[in-house]
């Protein structure tokens, strides 16, 4: 029940409506009310009287409703002087103040509505004056229209916002226009008046499960994620490491087993961290985010092609035997998670969809929660008694078995080399090369080290050749988007830059159509297409035209490419989706595909 105000005013006087505050919502059960939560303060703007006297005696009945376990109506009958002129003051003049900055600004963009299927469906405009919040929350000021307690839904489709609301059971048509209040999640409000219009649907990913169940699937996807093919040349090392240890030094394996997995853990740790503080700042991020970066990329090439140096033999880390073991495994298990990140196992894509909807502490414990998967394998092996029965002992072989080890290393930079190329252009991979040459310099000068004398200086050389590779790196930028031309081939047979102006166009025509969001510095991207989407009889659907085929690169920050993964709960790539002919519901396609996947999705 709303809050009721009775004025008792001087003759001449007027008082116009209440300026409503920004509301919040109010849940008892299955119910959800619109209310005010702790101390309120409600303006009015008043206008005195036109020969005003020295003071002004004003009197107002006031009736309210206070709900916690139960509702207590209640009322009061106030009074207050208030003096007038020009050097009149209010004792509450900063409340005032305070207040008057809190109340729903304009919405300055562009707003439309359409209400068919049971949902009200809000577009808003999404320039610099739009809303900026990820999760904001509408509250119609026509009562009776919308279920108040149901779950609004909220996808960014371009340069748009789009709020779904489920309609009341026997609402009646909503008013042009719809009237309201958006609050976001930072606290702004704005005040909404959406006329009628078309407003795309949303396409219906899964939901985010709840946190437990978020928390199982990071576990079993952390675990998962050690078989998938961006760690295959870390599990090398892994090997190397275990198998350089004498069967009956228990002790040794456990040490390395707890330091890995610390190295993973910290890792995944900074990783956390780093998504929220981005997440709070506003930026549109998601799982393996930062390869987005070229200077990440180059970055972390110049350090796979010193760890391949480091095992062809070229340099040697110089460390005590008592302490050795437990800083190589450390660093291991941060290699292993660097490499790690560009892929998205099974289990990771509903968990980390959670994790960057969820608040800091959930989003914290999913993460942590999908590190200690990664890290639980080897160290099980690390722990378990038995292992080295199976393990082979030490010998000559290993020196041979670790040089052979340094080239899916060497591969992996240059697989780093070919992304910075898709990012930075010609002009970054220059520089990207450059930043491996003096890595390469530094390399050799902390080989020499072991020859002779002269150590200072070489090492003084090799740690200035590291700073310059560090400069070169941090000078790298990503390569301004040019458009393609209006005849340009697409780059994938069949296959079209995707828009969502382009979807909705195929899909308006009736067509099935394939949506692959991907990225090249995705293993398990490049890995499908180079296989089922290459398939010979599903490029020919493709090229026939029969089934549509729309590609989304998240190689480079892309908004479009963001707002289509979060509107499907997902926070990383590869993501397909496939929308069947007719205007169906989409359906999502598994993140590892086989030839035999399309063609069963293609016949449904």
């Amino acid at each position: 029940m709303a809050p009721e105000f009775r004025w008792h005013l001087p003759g001449g006087m007027a008082v116009g409506p209440a300026l409503w505050p920004v509301p919040s919502l109010q849940p008892f059960g299955p119910l959800t009310n619109y209310g005010f939560g702790g101390e309120v303060v409600f303006l009015f703007e008043a206008r005195a009287p036109a020969a005003p006297s020295a003071e002004l005696e004003i009197g107002l009945e006031a009736s309210w409703l206070a709900c916690e376990k139960i509702c207590v109506p209640e009322e009061a009958s106030l009074a207050i002087r208030l003096a007038t002129g020009p050097s009149a003051t209010s004792a509450s003049a900063q409340a005032i103040a305070v207040a008057r900055g809190a109340l729903p600004r304009p919405f300055e963009g562009e707003a439309r509505f359409q209400a068919d299927g049971g949902t009200l469906r809000i577009a808003l405009s999404r320039g610099q004056k739009g809303p900026a919040s990820r999760a904001p929350h509408f509250f119609p000021v026509q009562p009776g229209l919308v279920d108040h307690a149901a779950t609004q839904r909220v996808a960014r489709l371009g340069d748009w916002t789009i709020l779904e609301i489920p309609l009341q059971r026997g609402a009646p048509p909503p008013l042009v226009p719809v009237a309201g209040v958006l609050v976001e999640e930072v606290g702004r409000a704005h005040a909404v008046s959406a006329l009628q219009g078309e407003v795309p649907r949303v396409p219906r990913g899964e939901p985010p499960p709840p946190i437990a169940q978020a928390l199982v699937l990071a576990l079993l996807g952390g675990i998962v994620l050690n078989l998938m093919p961006c760690v295959f040349p870390i599990l090398s090392m892994k090997a190397l490491a275990l198998a350089g240890l004498p069967a009956a030094d228990a002790r040794g394996r456990r040490r390395d087993g707890v330091a890995y997995a610390l190295g993973v853990m910290a890792s995944f740790g900074a990783i956390a961290a780093a998504m929220l503080a981005l997440r709070e700042a506003g930026a549109e991020l998601g799982w393996g985010f930062q390869y987005q970066s070229p200077v990440f990329v180059a970055v972390v090439a110049c350090v796979m092609l010193a760890v391949a140096l480091n095992l062809s033999g070229a340099f040697e880390i110089r460390l005590s035997v008592s302490t050795r073991a437990a800083p190589d495994a450390f660093l291991a298990g941060i290699l292993a998670v660097v490499v790690a990140t560009p892929c998205t196992a099974p289990f990771m894509a509903a968990a980390l969809g959670a994790a960057l909807a969820a608040d800091r502490l959930p989003m914290v414990a999913i993460v942590m929660a999908l590190g200690t998967g990664f890290a639980l394998p080897f160290l099980a092996v690390s722990l378990a008694p038995g292992i080295a029965r199976v393990l082979p002992r030490p010998g000559p072989w290993m020196s041979t078995f670790r040089q052979a080890m340094a080239f899916p290393m060497y591969a992996t930079a240059c697989w780093l080399l070919w992304v910075l190329a898709r990012q930075s252009g010609p002009d970054g991979l220059a520089l990207g090369l450059a930043a491996l040459l003096l890595t390469g310099l530094a390399a050799w000068l902390a080989g020499k080290e072991r020859e002779g004398a002269a150590r200072s200086w070489r090492s003084a050389l090799a740690l200035a050749a590291l700073a310059a590779a560090a400069v070169v790196a941090a000078r790298i930028e990503p390569e301004a988007p040019r458009p393609a031309p209006a005849n340009a081939a697409p780059a994938t047979a069949g296959g079209q830059p995707f828009s969502h102006a382009r979807l909705d166009a195929l899909r308006g025509e009736g067509r099935p159509v394939l949506v692959n969001m991907t990225a090249a510095w995705c293993i398990t991207c490049l890995f499908n297409e180079r296989t089922a989407l290459a398939a010979p009889a599903v490029a020919a659907r493709f090229a026939s035209g029969e089934i549509a085929y729309l590609k989304g690169d998240w190689t480079n920050r892309d908004p479009v490419v963001s707002d289509y993964l979060r509107g499907f709960g997902r926070a990383g790539v590869p993501l397909y989706v496939l929308y069947p002919r007719g205007g169906g519901a989409p359906e999502i396609l598994p993140q590892v595909l086989s030839e035999s996947i399309l063609r069963e999705a293609f016949a449904r």
